[in-house]
């Protein structure tokens, strides 16, 4: 999936005519945190660089992974969806954003795509919002493919692993069986031998009583 996200965003910022772009995924946040999230890799240039998670409810990507709706922003500190942080922290300066949602093949929103800066300095148009929207109908399909893959691949390994516990187990029990049968095989063993002195020991007792009474 990564190496999809680079190979996207890169591809992204050089169709876009944009400084940046950003793919982000709707993903299940962590047991200790609430609600869901959005995952997603940045460029900076038209090289990835970092990955990034932010609340479904924050920002621009945000609220098109949530309404589904095309955003164009040419200012993006006046517009109140804008998060800034990603700027304070790396010293960025966003000023045009355009986003759209990504779907997947049954029309569910999947993630968006988020162009930022076109390189000219200028603001995104309908001819960007319409080439971007193409460009997430094949980029919903090739996370579709992947993530199922994915899924495929895990489901697999699943398999794979409770193939090899069961084996490790019918190993365990075969090895105690093979144990207990040893040890019931060396306690017989020692009864038998038990006997045998027994024997012996009667036989010499007889022989001992005949040698006694051939001397009388």
């Amino acid at each position: 999936m990564t190496s999809l996200f680079a190979q996207t965003i890169t591809h992204a910022t050089q169709f876009m005519k944009a400084d940046r772009a950003t793919l982000f995924v709707i993903e299940e946040a962590k047991e200790e945190e609430s609600g869901k999230q959005l995952w997603g890799m940045i460029t900076h240039g038209e090289t990835p660089r970092e990955e990034i998670r932010i609340p479904l409810t924050t920002g621009v990507a945000g609220h098109a992974a949530r309404t589904g709706e095309v955003v164009n922003v040419e200012n993006a500190y006046l517009d109140n969806r804008f998060n800034a942080s990603v700027d304070f922290q790396g010293g960025y300066v966003t000023k045009a954003i355009l986003c759209a949602p990504i779907l997947d093949f049954k029309g569910k929103i999947v993630g968006v795509l988020e162009v930022i800066n076109k390189k000219d300095g200028g603001v995104f148009g309908k001819k960007d919002e319409e080439l971007l929207q193409m460009m997430n109908v094949k980029i919903g399909q090739a996370i579709t493919k992947c993530t199922k893959w994915n899924g495929e691949v895990v489901r697999h390994n699943a398999e794979l692993l409770a193939a090899v516990s069961r084996k490790e187990k019918l190993e365990k029990e075969v090895a105690e069986e093979k144990a207990i049968f040893a040890t019931v095989l060396a306690i017989k063993n020692a009864e038998i031998e038990q006997e045998r002195q027994k024997e012996k020991g009667l036989e010499s007792e007889v022989r001992s009583c005949g040698e006694k009474s051939e001397l009388n």
